[in-house]
């Protein structure tokens, strides 16, 4: 009885073998490590693994296609919107120049929104890791040379092996307008503060500017919505970036940051 028992365990594991080998490479695909299930598969599971490769075939190219397509719109869009910004600015105190100069604001800025919408890829189990510390030395340095003028000194509190399960260009979209609000607001210094909670990655981004009135913290975080209107923009940043921090499953928090200035708190996905 023994011998047969362990004769049955010894053809259970051989058979589900192939089970758990492809088990193993749908957990590396979702690490980022593989981009499709590889290797031989039994004439049992290879139909499996076909219609599988194909699924995260399809959602890559369908995604890119997207994106694809709202670019093309948006550069489409681009060159008639500045040829009517053009024969409106001659007249500036006429009523017809001053209402298609609003209209073609208003157009540009529900083409930018939608195309940062539609852009978001969101969190899926097919995704790879991306290491944040590059990430956000590279955003820093090239808004540090943007706003050279008003010298403004950053620092980033972040360990080097600390990865996000995200979209690189979600994050980049993320942390770009955030990054880009701070160092427009910041007086003299800017911090970006990273850790570990609860298996997320919380991100603090703080500044030394005016801050933000607590009652003004969720109108921010809807589109057409700006704290100073002394700059111009669409309005939409804090909104693309609190939609980016949903699709991960996390709330955007706008605090009162030491520095005297904001703090704007993400957590997104380790």
């Amino acid at each position: 009885a023994g011998l047969l028992i362990a004769l049955q365990i010894g053809l259970l594991r051989w058979g589900l073998g192939p089970l758990r080998r492809m088990s193993a490479q749908i957990h590396a695909i979702e690490r980022g490590e593989l981009e499709l299930l590889q290797g031989e598969q039994p004439r049992e599971l290879s139909g499996l693994a076909d219609n599988l490769n194909s699924l995260i075939r399809h959602q890559t190219q369908t995604a890119e296609r997207h994106r694809q397509r709202l670019d093309d719109l948006a550069h489409s869009l681009k060159t008639p919107l500045a040829v009517l910004r053009t024969a409106a600015a001659p007249k500036p105190a006429s009523g017809l120049a001053a209402l298609l100069d609003e209209q073609v604001g208003r157009i540009d800025q529900i083409v930018s929104y939608q195309r940062q919408r539609a852009a978001v890829a969101g969190a899926t189990t097919v995704i790879r890791p991306i290491a944040l510390r590059p990430l956000l030395d590279r955003l820093c340095n090239s808004l540090a040379k943007v706003h050279r003028e008003k010298g403004v000194a950053f620092s980033i509190t972040l360990a080097e092996g600390d990865t996000v399960k995200a979209d690189e260009g979600d994050l980049f979209e993320l942390f770009g307008n955030l990054l880009e609000n701070a160092f427009r607001h910041a007086a003299r210094q800017l911090e970006v503060h990273g850790r570990r909670r609860n298996g997320r990655l919380v991100i603090d981004i703080d500044d030394d500017g005016p801050g933000i009135a607590p009652d003004d913290s969720e109108r921010l975080l809807q589109r057409g919505e700006r704290a100073d209107q002394r700059y111009p923009g669409e309005g939409i940043g804090l909104a693309v970036v609190n939609e980016i921090a949903h699709q991960y499953g996390g709330p955007v928090e706008i605090l009162r940051a030491p520095l005297g200035g904001a703090r704007i708190r993400v957590s997104l996905p380790g």
